[in-house]
């Protein structure tokens, strides 16, 4: 099992580390697979779940900034923790409220956002402190394989347990132990390592200097693009498919289903990532991902029912993977390799987020102008944000021309 999983090449810090995020993918698995069905059967209204969404992602662009300034100041594990007190808030608002929860959806999408901000920006800082070039795509390929474990049990839990009561209290029950999960993780946080940062601790944050380097250095820039672009597909379909299937069948248990088979088909894809994917393989695997992912897509488009939805959805959680790491180790291999990184990397972080976040929102206003419940209309904009990740892709290639430029002028 140590052999199939590469464990060994694997830091014992990032290990702690993989134990607190899989805590946390648990929580948000309990939640987040169906806090969107739990919004669409209260309102009755697919907008009202895109409206949530939105208030999410801008959320955490925006508090990502904040936790920046922090960071400076705290040590990550404490940041973290500060992010699961917002979704122990969130949790605790969803148990109480029950059906009501609806009429205060913005402050939970505030909730959200904020606990995503500082739970991701210390996610990826201590990603990148315990893991180095020749290790990350191990190391990532590991931490997705726990993910992809959670997502094969934990939503098929969670919708057996929705469909075997009445009403709302399933949903309660899955909201309580998401409160559960994120207790563990905040308690298990403890154990993680300390890094010793690049920048300078206590020190003014450096929010200006970053945007300057970012807006008018073109190789931060393409990198920070690359995050943007990727995040106009990554928004929709963190939940959309799900949506959609609930509205087509009406049953919870089969979205449950539907995220175990997908899941089940993620797990057997990473695993073969972590034993193909290689730094020199990122764009190729990047660009059969979007090729394979768009194909589909145009099935599911112009075939729309119970079936295709699961197809698609089934594709895209084996072949997605794929793209998203090869595109995160890249990112963070430019960084590292950028001269100014160091002096501005919390900063930096908080800026992939509004990035990542601008392109969630600008996917999502797309879907917001179609017709409500024009299903046709939908998978057809779905592929077109397919089909806009080779714009992702073409961005990648030229932060790789950037990091080869950096590595030969650290040679000279």
């Amino acid at each position: 099992m140590r052999v199939l999983l590469s464990i060994d090449f694997i830091p014992v810090n990032f290990r702690r580390f993989s134990v607190v995020h899989t805590g946390f993918i648990v929580s948000t698995l309990f939640s987040g697979t169906f806090i969107h069905i739990f919004l669409t059967r209260l309102a009755d209204n697919i907008y009202v779940v895109m409206l949530f969404s939105m208030i999410v992602y801008s959320t955490t662009g925006a508090m990502m900034l904040l936790a920046a300034v922090f960071l400076r100041h705290k040590s990550p594990a404490f940041l973290m923790r500060i992010g699961f007190g917002f979704y122990l808030a969130l949790f605790a608002l969803l148990i109480v409220l029950r059906e009501n929860s609806v009429k205060v959806m913005p402050l939970m999408g505030l909730l959200q956002g904020s606990g995503a901000a500082f739970y991701w920006i210390c996610y990826f800082y201590l990603y990148t402190e315990y893991t180095t070039n020749n290790n990350r795509d191990v190391s990532g390929s590991f931490i997705a394989l726990l993910t992809s474990l959670s997502q094969v049990t934990v939503p098929l839990l969670s919708g057996f347990i929705i469909s075997r009561f009445l009403g709302f209290t399933g949903y309660i029950i899955v909201f309580s132990l998401a409160f559960l999960g994120m207790l563990f993780a905040a308690s298990f946080s403890a154990t993680l390592a300390p890094v010793e940062p690049a920048f300078v601790m206590g020190s003014r944050p450096k929010h200006g200097k970053a945007l300057k380097l970012i807006l008018t250095d073109r190789r931060y820039l393409r990198g920070f693009l690359a995050e943007g672009s990727k995040g106009v597909r990554d928004g929709v379909f963190q939940f959309f498919l799900n949506v959609i299937l609930y509205k087509l069948v009406r049953n919870e248990l089969l979205v449950g289903f539907n995220s175990f088979f997908s899941a089940f088909l993620s797990l057997l894809g990473i695993w073969v990532m972590s034993k193909v994917l290689k730094p020199g393989l990122r764009i190729r695997a990047m660009t059969a991902a979007v090729t394979i992912l768009s194909f589909f897509g145009l099935i599911f488009a112009f075939r729309m029912h119970a079936f295709t939805v699961i197809l698609l959805n089934v594709v895209n959680a084996g072949v997605y993977p794929f793209f998203n790491y090869s595109e995160t180790n890249i990112f963070l291999h430019l960084l590292q390799k950028m001269p100014y990184t160091a002096e501005c990397q919390p900063e930096f972080f908080g800026f992939r987020e509004v990035f990542l976040g601008l392109g969630r929102c600008l996917g999502l206003s797309m879907l917001l102008l179609v017709p409500l419940d024009n299903w046709r209309i939908y998978g057809i904009a779905m592929v077109g944000l397919t089909l806009f990740q080779y714009v992702t892709v073409v961005l990648c290639r030229m932060c790789e021309k950037d990091i080869e430029e950096l590595k030969a002028s650290e040679e000279m």
